[in-house]
């Protein structure tokens, strides 16, 4: 399999929706498997352009089994906040208001899936950029929990 297949279509999106946020984030996890994932961010300006290189690192952790959390999910949100402390990359970086967040995948029809189970108005896609003023560093974080 090439790693253009394996990559997916990362594709990201400003949304909103009427849904209760957790209920939302609890099917993104049912929703994100394998190599699969949605994840719920959000919205502040300039996230959206870590997402691409984040999930490029953590791309590289899943395929050398070097992740320090159990999902792709949430190692993407981890590169994106830039810690290593699932903890605080929720707090910083998760999902805070369902009238506006960001939703990120690797999938688009998974993200359709996503959209229509709560309703979500996806307002446009957002482009996603390898090269920003973050990339350096999102690809330089310490990575001590590598076997």
């Amino acid at each position: 399999m090439g790693i253009e297949r394996e990559l997916g279509s990362p594709a990201a999106y400003a949304c909103s929706s009427g849904a209760d946020t957790q209920e939302m984030v609890g099917e993104t996890r049912k929703l994100s498997k394998g190599g699969s994932f949605i994840l719920l961010l959000d919205s502040r300006k300039g996230i959206h352009e870590r997402l691409l290189p984040a999930y490029l690192n953590a791309y590289l952790r899943h395929k050398e089994k070097g992740m320090k959390s159990g999902s792709l999910q949430m190692e993407v949100l981890l590169f994106t906040a830039m810690t290593m402390q699932i903890s605080d990359a929720i707090k910083s970086h998760g999902i805070k208001d369902r009238k506006g967040f960001i939703a990120f995948t690797n999938r688009k029809r998974l993200f359709r899936c996503f959209q229509r189970k709560f309703k979500v108005r996806a307002s446009k896609e957002l482009k996603l950029r390898l090269a920003s003023d973050d990339s350096g560093r999102i690809a330089t974080l310490p990575l001590r929990y590598v076997k």
